[in-house]
């Protein structure tokens, strides 16, 4: 009986042993690691990577659901498609959604790429046409007559003309969809390459490109006093280049995206007056580990 206990005794030590052996090799490496890490930012967490020097973002701007009409037989309403600091003319100052804090990261901006949603019902009693259109005017402001309106839903960057019945009748209401990407509309090369369509961080470019939302009545002779119920959703693909470099208002110091370790289980990464936790491993945990499993064993 003595003799097997010593023979269990002894195959227990030689596991403990061999855990021993296999965590003294995982240290060591962790240790190498922890040593390669001091000094220097890990790839995945280096600034270039969090703030790039070019970055392409998808943003969205929603008006809310209104009531647009006439003492005419027309109306027609403009949003600015490559300006993403302030899309609507007719309200100023509003901005896409995370406009503002991209605004903070970037110098500049160049739509790519503008798509619309419009939600559109008729509330006149007689059928009424609607187009969307893409081009240089605010044709809000420019066009005065029910044949400018349908002309200028002939080009070659407008939606068909739709038609929607009068309230009562079935196709009151419609969603219509529609996007242009508005390097399309110059030469080749020429949109990407001016400065004159870029807008800023607290602007818009100095050249607007519009998404015009027309409606006419279709017998040319109605006004639309009761007008259109509708919402309008404009979604921007923008490429946002020239990192801006940060200061810190409350020391007036510049603010980089850096590594700051002053905790003892965690790398604080820094963007700005923004703190990101980073887990580390250091020697003591892997030591309790080790207590712990002896424990165990």
């Amino acid at each position: 009986m003595k003799v097997r206990n010593q023979d269990l005794l002894s195959t227990k030590n030689q596991q403990i042993n061999r855990n021993m052996s296999r965590l003294d090799q995982q240290l060591s490496i962790l240790n190498k690691q922890q040593l390669a890490f001091q000094g220097r930012t890990p790839a995945y967490m280096r600034p270039s990577l969090i703030r790039p020097p070019r970055a392409m973002h998808k943003l969205e701007y929603k008006s809310d659901l209104t009531t647009l009409s006439a003492g005419a037989t027309f109306l027609v309403k403009s949003f600015v498609a490559n300006g993403l600091y302030d899309p609507d003319p007719a309200i100023l100052s509003t901005s896409y959604a995370g406009f503002a804090w991209l605004s903070l990261a970037y110098y500049e901006n160049l739509v790519q790429k503008s798509t619309v949603k419009w939600n559109v019902i008729n509330n006149v009693d007689t059928p009424v046409t609607v187009a969307i259109t893409f081009g240089f005017e605010q044709l809000d402001s420019t066009l005065s007559t029910w044949q400018q309106v349908r002309d200028a839903a002939e080009n070659d960057f407008s939606t068909k003309p739709i038609t929607l019945a009068r309230p009562g009748e079935g196709g009151v209401e419609r969603t219509i969809r529609a996007s242009c990407a508005l390097q399309d509309l110059l030469k080749k090369g020429v949109y990407q390459m001016s400065e004159l369509y870029s807008g800023g961080n607290a602007s818009n470019p100095t050249t607007l490109i519009y998404v015009n939302f027309l409606v006419w009545s279709t017998d040319g002779t109605t006004n639309l006093t009761a007008g259109i119920t509708n919402d309008i959703t404009l979604t921007a693909t923008a490429e946002f280049y020239g990192p801006r470099r940060l200061i810190d208002t409350a020391t007036q110091t510049l603010v980089n995206s850096s590594i700051v370790e002053d905790e003892s289980d965690y790398y604080r990464l820094r963007f700005g007056s923004t703190l990101m936790k980073y887990p580390k491993i250091l020697k003591e945990n892997i030591r309790q580990d080790t207590n712990l499993l002896q424990k165990q064993i």
